[in-house]
């Protein structure tokens, strides 16, 4: 199944891929599976509506949230808490709820906790790729380290040519922040 979706005919579609190996006996592990599933048709959404631009932001916080904390213990944290990443955990904690209420429970306490926890709905997609730059703004100090510009472009440029408007952005949180020290 592997080959077959990994045919050039097949690249362009959305493909999610799952073991085989879940108990159906095991309510929670059939459960952690359908969250899991949900989770990810929640990032075909999340491509839908916002297209590759989302998906290259993304890529963007996750080389922040890697030179803030990656390799520390508990590091993998901070991954969880990127936007499309909140917001693909709250569509499957709703779906939980809705359909495997009796399990949510023991979810919250295992390994896949992430998967149930939210109590609320996901946002608007279409807000996403904002809520990725304002969270990599948290990050303001990693981003715009000189010594990480190997690429000789600034963040700030780097956020340009995913699209101009994001670096536009960046730009008035900058210049709202020094605002504010003053």
């Amino acid at each position: 199944m592997l080959v077959e979706a990994n045919l050039p005919e097949h690249r362009k579609k959305h493909r999610i891929a799952i073991y085989e190996d879940v108990n159906p006996d095991d309510p929670i592990g059939v459960a952690t599976m359908a969250a899991k599933l949900r989770h990810e048709l929640r990032h075909a959404e999340q491509r839908d509506a916002c297209g590759e631009e989302l998906f290259s932001l993304d890529e963007l916080a996750g080389q922040l949230v890697s030179w803030k904390a990656g390799g520390l213990p508990c590091g993998g944290s901070l991954y969880h808490l990127k936007p499309i990443e909140v917001d693909a955990n709250a569509a499957s904690a709703m779906f939980l709820r809705e359909s495997y209420a009796d399990d949510v429970e023991a979810i919250l306490k295992g390994e896949n906790g992430v998967l149930a926890r939210s109590n609320t709905a996901p946002g608007d997609l279409l807000d996403l790729p904002a809520k990725t730059v304002a969270f990599m703004f948290g990050f303001r100090e990693v981003a715009e380290d000189p010594v990480r510009c190997s690429s000789g472009l600034s963040f700030v440029q780097r956020l340009r040519l995913i699209s101009p408007r994001w670096g536009e952005l960046w730009a008035a949180m900058a210049v709202s922040g020094q605002g504010a020290q003053s």
